[in-house]
């Protein structure tokens, strides 16, 4: 599933050509496109999802199959225009940049890090909050977040860990696709690090005399 993504963009893109050139050949004109060339996608989308989650999953009861693919479809269905996913960092990664991965995540080196071995822990899925993903999502990612605990431990012999998700613009969220930074801490690399991620309100983070 490497190439997940980058299947998912392909057929997002065809599906939009292909959707746009017919409907300005019916005489439509481009302001009102952008309603019908989502939906498209999205049954597109949803339709080749489906078929691979039958294809993965044989020999499953029929009731679990089900369910599965009812909860992934509704996940598809919650995620806000799929063509602005082509503009999403996080949705274009290089390859290079991808250090570990499973079916539904894959970790990478933060661009900027604050720290020897900052890395972020990504769902495939273009989605902006922790709180809207699968469970399968989310064990995934967890999976990635130990593994790279390992690694980072091996490489760099971390002292300690800050782990942390900015959920929304006001909590600092800067790019609408959710991550997971697991930032590793060394000692000596503070004066105080007392307080850890309180310190996201550094007027309200000090609680000690």
């Amino acid at each position: 599933m490497s190439e997940t993504i980058r299947w998912m963009i392909k057929v997002s893109k065809e599906t939009d050509l292909s959707i746009r050139t017919f409907l300005g050949s019916q005489g439509m004109e481009k302001g009102g496109m952008s309603k019908f060339v989502e939906e498209a996608v999205q049954l597109s989308l949803l339709s080749r999802i489906t078929g691979a989650l039958k294809e993965r999953n044989q020999g499953q009861p029929e009731g679990a199959l089900e369910a599965l693919i009812e909860n992934e479809t509704r996940a598809v269905r919650a995620t806000p225009n799929p063509i602005g996913r082509h503009q999403c960092p996080f949705c274009n990664l290089p390859p290079l940049r991808i250090v570990a991965e499973n079916e539904l995540a894959v970790v990478v080196k933060d661009g900027f890090p604050v720290s020897p071995g900052h890395m972020l822990i990504i769902p495939r899925r273009h989605v902006a909050s922790f709180f809207e993903i699968t469970k399968a999502e989310r064990a995934s990612m967890l999976r990635l977040l130990d593994e790279a605990k390992a690694s980072l431990d091996t490489e760099f012999g971390s002292d300690a860990y800050n782990i942390g998700i900015n959920d929304g613009s006001a909590a600092g969220q800067t790019v609408a696709h959710l991550h997971i930074h697991l930032i590793p801490r060394y000692a000596g690399d503070s004066p105080d690090p007392r307080g850890g991620v309180r310190w996201v309100l550094p007027n309200k983070a000090k609680y000690w005399p």
